[in-house]
């Protein structure tokens, strides 16, 4: 599946894709350019929660 910068910024306003911050000069054409922090701010995924809820 392909989607269009538009499309992208519609599933994270109406929560189908999440990314917080959102940094929107990252938003091109058909992606969203993520950069890592320092492992320190890492975050752990509880996978059964996600799929709970």
């Amino acid at each position: 599946m392909y989607l269009s910068d538009v499309d992208l910024r519609e599933a994270v306003a109406s929560g189908a894709l999440i990314v917080k911050p959102l940094p929107e000069h990252e938003v091109g054409p058909t992606s969203i350019d993520l950069h890592l922090g320092s492992v320190e701010e890492a975050q752990v995924w509880n996978f059964e929660k996600l799929e709970e809820g």
